[in-house]
């Protein structure tokens, strides 16, 4: 059987609880009993759903080289193994990581070509043999 219950013309389509008159699903039913069951169930599905991560007071990594972004995908890695992070956590730092490396990678190319193109000036100065 299907709840009875309607909202602005449209009518719901759970299913209704068997001992319910009139029938009504577990969202609409009017049963004391049935809405603190509810209620307890949202609070742990609330919960449960909740991700994980790390406690504030957690100290941040050193992020400015290409090894510390390892380092930290590393670390991650294990957290998601012992369940100290929850994976969508996990996958935000995956993909922050891979920003901050391509930012991190760019910055050392860019430095060693400027350090380059200034050895490339200082050879071909006049008086130089």
């Amino acid at each position: 059987m299907i709840c009875e219950h309607e909202s602005d013309g449209k009518r719901c389509r759970a299913f209704a609880l068997r001992e319910s008159s009139p029938p009504l699903c577990v969202r609409h039913s009017e049963d004391p009993d049935i809405i603190r069951r509810r209620q307890e169930g949202d609070r742990k599905g609330g919960a449960v759903g909740a991700a994980r991560t790390l406690p504030a007071k957690t100290p941040a990594p050193t992020l400015e080289t290409a090894g510390d972004v390892r380092a930290l995908l590393a670390e991650t890695i294990q957290q998601v193994r012992l369940g100290a992070v929850d994976t969508r956590t996990a996958n935000a730092v995956g993909y922050l990581a891979s920003v901050l490396l391509r930012a991190v990678e760019g910055h050392e190319l860019d430095t060693r070509l400027t350090e380059l193109e200034r050895a490339l000036r200082g050879a071909r100065s006049p008086g130089r043999v």
